[in-house]
């Protein structure tokens, strides 16, 4: 039976303008909290962001891309002309617990996730849409400077290979 998520989508009687709201994603995780089961969601919305993001002021209108991130053209990129909408990525949890009783709405106060690209409308280039989840970081390794030995430094012709080059007269170089 669907649930409406009023304290994330923005309670009609809040806001005096329509919001929409779109391309939700679920966290791919569950987390406990205060012994409750809360699953998050991201989604686009266009709802103001205080006085960052304005998106309801008269004359505004819907503006797509009309390239993508793949061309490479010059117009690719370029700031949307002046009153266009800027969607940005907000995110609520949804207590689980709750949903299972049909208790009380289960969704939380959505909240705008910080670091989006051109929240400023005189730069506003992109519009966000999608997030995407992680539970790990994983950062880019380091070279393994022990399984090489680094140019100039001293070598043996059948020991550890040089970084970049060969081993010549116990000193890798570059051939």
């Amino acid at each position: 039976m669907p649930v409406d998520a009023e304290n994330a989508n923005g309670s009609a009687a809040a806001s005096p303008v329509a919001l929409s709201n779109s391309w939700p994603r679920w966290s791919p995780f569950i987390q406990t909290y205060k012994g409750d089961k809360l699953l998050w969601v991201t989604f686009s919305s266009t709802r103001d962001y205080g006085l960052r993001v304005r998106n309801h002021v008269t004359g505004m209108v819907t503006c797509y891309p009309s390239d993508s991130l793949e061309d490479t053209t010059p117009s690719h990129g370029q700031p949307f002309p002046d009153g266009c909408i800027q969607p940005q990525i907000w995110m609520a949890a949804i207590n689980l617990s709750h949903l299972e009783f049909a208790s009380t709405d289960p969704s939380f106060t959505a909240f705008y996730l910080p670091f989006q690209a051109d929240v400023d409308t005189a730069n506003n280039s992109t519009h966000n849409h999608t997030a995407q989840w992680t539970q790990t970081v994983v950062t880019q390794p380091q070279p393994d400077m022990a399984a090489c030995i680094p140019t100039g430094m001293m070598c043996s012709p059948t020991g550890t290979p040089c970084c970049a080059g060969i081993c010549v007269n116990n000193t890798c170089g570059i051939p």
